[in-house]
């Protein structure tokens, strides 16, 4: 799971404040902010009414109130202190491990959870579970440290190439995260033989990331443990579950210790634009917008408002990690995303399109893709594959979306004849399949 975590200091308009105004959770002041936010929003009269559809009716600023308003009366947060907290999980699928430093470009945390009751030098089974119909039995000859190696490997890369447009006083350093489940299994062996297994996976994991460049960014619990040991699922009574209650509330301390956020001040009029976009996602199941689409709500509940400004808040929010668009494809044919986890998703399932168990039968789109990684334009769009994706009702946006893999570096494309054109993946092949 990467973990990106972005604070909101005290900011007015689109003037940058310098001072660094975290807030202390444990600490927050009962007073809201008092400062006027409905300057920022176009409108005098925010009177309560409709939620507006995606057809473009209803009253948009009685949204945008009720907005503000829920953020205003949230107990012990104003507007001004707000913190944003992205998750994504890789479900442990090694071919989407390996696009993470293609895909991502942002400061993160990085954990990376085992089965402590297993040797880390043992090959490992992945059990997939793509479409809720039960696992899908992956075996490897890999083993589970030399995919925490790769893993460590792929968030460290990514950090390096953080993109340098995001311009911040101070960049939160990498931050490693290396996490034991099962503790219960882990028990249930003995106390003998559960020490001896604690003991050599240590071992195991400082010997294999020795002098590795990324040794230093690995945060301990403590200096005699290298890593987090939870139980899978809490059990029994309170004063069982102790040991491991603690250990879950240290990691929490140390996931959102200061120094492993990103300090940003935010203009508020994006924010709450931000909140806005957030709501159509939650009450629409809106992630994709056409760019004119958005840009023109932009313009209508921003005061002042300019193209610059609407690019400006699209690139923050790219850099950020929360929306993912193509920079130079602003046209009529262009979207974007408002909700990265979605075209993570789908990414994902393209990438792991082997494991899915309503792909390789007789759905002739699914099966092309399924056998050579190649995705058809025209194809790409039929019913049958979009919903594959689950995205039927955004159809015209599949052309924007593989091109923003080909932008990533996950694919390349190439011009038939009559116009057609052809999208290839390689990462979507088997290591069986890409040696026929």
């Amino acid at each position: 799971r990467n973990i990106s975590t972005h604070t909101l200091p005290k900011t007015d308009g689109f003037k940058e404040d310098k001072k660094n105004l975290t807030t202390d959770i444990d600490n927050v002041p009962d007073k809201t902010g008092e400062k006027d936010v409905k300057k920022d929003i176009k409108g005098s009269e925010m009177d309560t009414g409709e939620v507006e559809s995606s057809n473009g009716g209803g009253n948009i600023e009685a949204v945008v109130a009720n907005i503000i308003k829920k953020l205003e009366s949230e107990e012990g947060m104003s507007i001004e202190d707000q913190t944003f907290l992205f998750l994504l999980d890789t479900g442990g699928q090694p071919a989407f491990q390996n696009a993470l430093p293609l895909l991502l470009d942002f400061p993160c945390n990085f954990v990376q959870v085992f089965k402590a009751s297993r040797d880390l030098t043992a090959p490992y089974t992945n059990a997939l579970n793509p479409d809720g119909q039960g696992d899908i039995e992956q075996d490897n000859t890999q083993s589970s440290i030399d995919l925490i190696e790769q893993s460590f490997t792929a968030a460290y890369t990514m950090s390096l190439k953080c993109s340098s447009e995001l311009q911040v006083a101070k960049r939160p350093p990498l931050c490693l995260f290396l996490v034991g489940t099962h503790r219960n299994e882990l028990i249930k062996l003995g106390s003998g033989k559960a020490a001896d297994m604690e003991d050599k996976n240590a071992e195991t994991i400082v010997s294999r990331l020795k002098n590795k460049p990324f040794e230093r960014r690995l945060c301990s619990p403590d200096a005699n443990q290298i890593y987090y040991l939870l139980d899978s699922h809490l059990v029994g009574t309170e004063e069982e579950n102790e040991e491991s209650i603690q250990m879950v509330n240290l990691l929490r301390r140390h996931l959102s210790k200061e120094e492993a956020s990103l300090q940003l001040p935010v203009p508020k009029a994006w924010f709450v634009f931000h909140k806005l976009v957030s709501h159509y996602i939650e009450s629409e199941k809106r992630f994709l917008w056409k760019y004119e689409d958005l840009k023109s709500l932009f313009f209508r509940v921003t005061q002042n408002a300019t193209d610059a400004k609407f690019i400006a808040f699209l690139h923050l929010f790219r850099c950020l990690g929360f929306y993912v668009y193509h920079p130079k494809l602003t046209g009529s044919d262009s979207w974007v995303c408002t909700d990265a986890t979605f075209f993570y998703e789908k990414v994902s399932k393209l990438l792991t399109v082997h494991y899915s168990n309503d792909c390789e039968p007789s759905n002739p789109q699914c099966r092309y893709y399924w056998e050579s990684a190649k995705i058809n334009v025209d194809n790409c769009k039929k019913e049958e594959f979009t919903k594959w994706l689950e995205i039927p009702e955004v159809v015209p946006a599949m052309p924007w979306m593989l091109a923003m893999l080909e932008h990533f570096g996950l694919a390349a494309s190439k011009s038939k004849s009559k116009g057609q054109q052809l999208f290839y993946i390689p990462l979507a092949l088997t290591a069986e399949t890409a040696k026929t």
